[in-house]
């Protein structure tokens, strides 16, 4: 998948004489943006969310419910971002490899 483009679809507007949905904008972006913004998104999710959300979960001043269900959350953020950014980052090399 070589920065293959995604179609973006917006409604312009409703039509008010007919009560039909307005047209359909459509725009081409690069999916390589996409897997970019992405990206950006999990490294955030795994060097501040959810370190942070383990650091909440071990406060004392949470019940241990509380504390339990963070430091879980802050652990599968991290490791569910982390697998997910390498899966995309892999394709990704390759794709600049065969190039």
């Amino acid at each position: 998948m070589k920065n293959s483009p995604q179609i973006i679809e917006t409604t312009v507007g409703p039509d008010t004489t007919n009560k039909r949905p307005g047209p359909v904008e459509r725009k081409m972006r690069p999916l390589s943006l996409e897997v970019s913004k992405s990206q950006q998104v999990r490294i955030v999710d795994i060097l501040a969310l959810g370190p942070f959300m383990i650091y909440a979960g071990a406060r004392e001043k949470l019940s241990g419910v509380e504390r339990a269900v963070l430091i879980v959350a802050g652990i599968a953020t991290i490791a569910y971002n982390a697998r997910n950014y390498a899966l995309t980052a892999a394709p990704a090399a390759n794709t600049t490899q065969n190039s």
